[in-house]
């Protein structure tokens, strides 16, 4: 069995991801302070200088863009440097199903890099940043080196657990669990990103909301606002602020 990879906490970001109009641009990988949430991870700097010679040069989009759709062919793989970003698919009707929101540290196709084409889509929420790789050079490199091999392995495996427990969610839970489950994992990994609240960036709409848990945006609004009654929390303008951060959390326990 492959050891876990370390649940890390680096120092607060800045820029999109906390609501800012223009986003932070990736520097150097041996000065970024994502590597240790990253698939790269923090453990030698020789590695960061060649994961450095094998990136293209970054991408910046605005909020609201498509990164790519499903079906399309990626020669690409992205790791979201700055703002936020939502994987989803579209049902034929035009019903959409958000499978997971995207913050920085996170591939947003890696679990999809020996697939010919995207298995779903991307889209922006924020102004973003992306580093950008060559995805046939990337997995040769991923290849030839173990530490990150195993690292993106892990990465992968953690999709899958979260996937399952999104199953779970959609299938068994009932909408306040759905809603009170997603915003709890959304603030346990913006820990992660340095944030210590009680306040968080939250740049999701009801519609956001509703499309990752199943529900309608009438039935979330009624969610959050019996959550904002109860003196739970509040959300207001691209903030969620925690009143009780034990019970919110304790959600994702």
């Amino acid at each position: 069995m492959l050891p876990a990879v370390p649940n890390s906490t680096i120092s607060q970001l800045q820029g999109a991801i906390c609501g800012d109009k223009i986003c932070q641009l990736p520097g150097a990988c041996g000065a970024c302070k994502l590597r240790p949430i990253a698939f790269c991870g923090d453990d030698a700097d020789l590695i960061a200088e060649r994961i450095d010679a094998l990136r293209q040069p970054h991408r910046q989009l605005p909020a609201r863009r498509v990164v790519f759709h499903e079906g399309d062919r990626l020669r690409q793989v992205y790791q979201l440097f700055d703002g936020w970003a939502c994987r989803y698919k579209v049902l034929k009707d035009g019903r959409r199903q958000i499978l997971s929101f995207l913050l920085p540290g996170d591939s947003l196709n890696m679990p999809s890099l020996h697939r010919e084409r995207a298995g779903y889509s991307v889209k922006t929420l924020t102004p973003i940043s992306l580093c950008v790789f060559n995805a046939p050079d990337l997995l040769d490199f991923i290849r030839a080196n173990p530490p990150i091999a195993e690292r993106a392995a892990h990465f992968c495996i953690d999709a899958g657990a979260e996937a399952d427990e999104r199953l779970l969610d959609l299938g068994r839970r009932s909408a306040f669990d759905r809603v009170r489950r997603l915003l709890a994992g959304i603030v346990q990994r913006l820990q992660r990103r340095g944030f210590t609240g009680p306040a968080y960036p939250l740049p999701l709409t009801q519609l956001h909301i509703a499309d990752a848990t199943g529900l309608t945006p009438v039935h979330v609004g009624r969610i959050l606002g019996e959550m904002r009654q109860n003196g739970l929390l509040d959300q207001t303008r691209g903030r969620l602020t925690l009143h009780d951060p034990d019970w919110l959390l304790g959600a994702a326990r």
